[in-house]
């Protein structure tokens, strides 16, 4: 009669495990990219995110600690808010942003100290709200209007599930 329970019981928990681990599938890559500017608008292109293609980003908020005793840089948190074009859903992300000084660019040796983030989102309406996304990015190269920086071009990669 043990036996049988047990063989019971274990044939229930498979029928209810198999569809929920079958239903869970790996993560989505998401790859995010595009201008950013310092007066905290920007647009970008996107795959891997659900009904959005391209949108608008606006910068809503964020905290830097430029006096912050980690030398020879300093952190920066940003919250950001994009707006798809296609469907009108939006999402919500946090950067903690790593900023290296002197900074360099990419063309010349010191480019690996060019600002990078980690990245997540915090929320967002349809297909967002119940998504969960991270992952790493950085400032590919800064954006000039003449001889001033007025912006960097972002890169986002990571995952979805």
């Amino acid at each position: 009669m043990r036996r049988l329970l047990i063989l019971v019981a274990t044939i229930a928990l498979l029928v209810v495990a198999l569809p929920l681990s079958a239903s869970a599938g790996p993560p989505e890559r998401v790859s995010i990219e595009g201008p950013s500017y310092f007066d905290g608008t920007g647009v970008f292109a996107a795959t891997g995110l659900p009904e959005c293609e391209s949108g608008v980003l606006a910068d809503v908020g964020g905290q830097g600690n430029p006096g912050h005793p980690v030398k020879p840089g300093f952190n920066i948190q940003i919250f950001r808010e994009f707006t798809c074009d296609e469907s009108g859903h939006v999402f919500y992300m946090k950067l903690q942003v790593r900023v290296e000084n002197p900074l360099g660019t990419p063309a010349d040796d010191t480019w690996k100290r060019y600002p990078t983030f980690n990245w997540i989102l915090l929320g967002g309406d349809g297909p967002f709200e119940d998504l969960h996304m991270n992952g790493r990015g950085f400032a590919a190269y800064p954006l000039y209007d003449g001889g001033t920086v007025i912006g960097v071009y972002d890169m986002y990669e990571g995952r979805a599930h």
